[in-house]
């Protein structure tokens, strides 16, 4: 497994599995408080740097960050880690054991 934000449509797009995690902005900002404080910097500077790459990843002009058009999108927003886990090993096998195509 590869985890990235560009690995299905740039790095691997030949990839016979693709996987989109996605997650509400509450989700997505919940480590941030643990980072801010590990760092000693303020929580508002962390997420402010993750709100500018963000956009600078979304919009560049060069390979913007995109959804491969065959990936399995899955919202985590509301799965405890240990269903995570099993949705995306699950989605995966599934994937794998249908073939992998648009869903």
């Amino acid at each position: 497994m590869i985890e990235g934000r560009v690995i299905g449509t740039v790095v691997a797009p030949q990839v016979s599995v693709k996987i989109c995690v996605s997650a509400e902005e509450a989700v997505r900002r919940a480590p941030l408080w643990r980072y801010a404080d590990i760092q000693e910097v303020s929580y508002h500077d962390v997420l402010a740097a993750l709100v500018a790459g963000d956009s600078r990843d979304n919009w560049r002009a060069v390979e913007p960050i995109k959804i491969a058009g065959d990936a399995v999108t899955i919202d985590i927003s509301e799965l405890s880690a240990e269903t995570r886990a099993i949705k995306l090993v699950d989605t995966a096998r599934g994937r794998l054991t249908r073939g992998a195509g648009p869903r």
